[in-house]
């Protein structure tokens, strides 16, 4: 049976001082079939990114998509360049999954100043090699490093509940999920909801949870950092809010027109 084709989604703006090592921790899987999708959310300095990413392997095809929007592929890493502007996560995410989707079986979201350690996609793969129309997406423990303090804290994530998800994100950001649990929950064609960064993949583990189980692995599988460009803190309090009522807003509407078709 051939191996499930899982691709790392790397969303970047301004983070050439990790992007690096996101990459390369990447490429570092112990699963085989995997590629690399960087997508450069129009950083200031696009040179830089592009001598990272040629580091690891040069691209041999530059495609120009559209106005805002180009491409350049090799054998294992595919970078998406956005030009207009920046967008934010959601948005260049979003950009990455439409682009490798006919070319994927699961998307692993990697935010680009963490890294995944060599055996997470070997672990996280299992459930949907052993439940492939039932599991939605699968996450793992982390350690946190903080950069301000210079502290690690290993962080335990809490088995997967419904009605748990329903009060707090206990799913971590940085996880696998099903192409074809995310056929079931687009919205508009699209995984993320880009009116609802840094709250969108909150939303999106709600949707999935809807309709598909989502399993955890009570390994410590990634290293996420922490620091004052992290978007839990360049937001406000009241603006995240505001982000989580409208989640709350999207989950009534559902129940509503569920109801109503019944």
């Amino acid at each position: 049976m051939d191996l499930l084709k899982v691709t790392f989604i790397i969303a970047h703006h301004n983070y050439q001082q990790f992007l690096g090592g996101a990459i390369q921790s990447a490429l570092n899987q112990t699963y085989e079939n995997t590629h690399v999708c960087v997508i450069d959310d129009c950083s200031n300095n696009v040179n830089d990114v592009n001598d990272i990413v040629s580091s690891f392997e040069k691209p041999n095809c530059i495609t120009q998509l559209n106005d805002n929007l180009i491409v350049k592929r090799s054998n294992l890493i595919t970078t998406l360049y956005i030009t207009d502007r920046a967008h934010k996560q959601a948005y260049a995410r979003n950009r990455g999954m439409e682009y490798c989707w006919e070319d994927t079986d699961i998307f692993a979201i990697l935010d680009a100043d963490d890294e995944n350690y060599p055996n997470k996609i070997e672990q996280c793969i299992k459930p949907f090699l052993l439940y492939p129309t039932e599991i939605g997406a699968v996450y793992a423990d982390t350690r946190i490093y903080n950069i301000d303090t210079d502290t690690y804290v290993d962080e335990y994530r809490e088995p997967y509940d419904m009605y748990k998800l329903l009060q707090e994100c206990i799913v971590h950001s940085g996880s696998l999920i099903s192409k074809y649990a995310l056929n079931e929950v687009l919205e508009n064609g699209l995984v993320f909801d880009e009116e609802l960064p840094p709250c969108e993949d909150y939303d999106l583990w709600i949707r999935i949870s809807e309709k598909f189980l989502i399993e955890h692995i009570p390994q410590i599988l990634s290293f996420v950092r922490v620091h004052t460009q992290n978007s839990t803190n360049t937001t406000t309090h009241n603006f995240r809010m505001s982000r989580l009522e409208k989640i709350h807003q999207k989950i009534q509407a559902r129940r509503n027109a569920s109801q109503s078709t019944n």
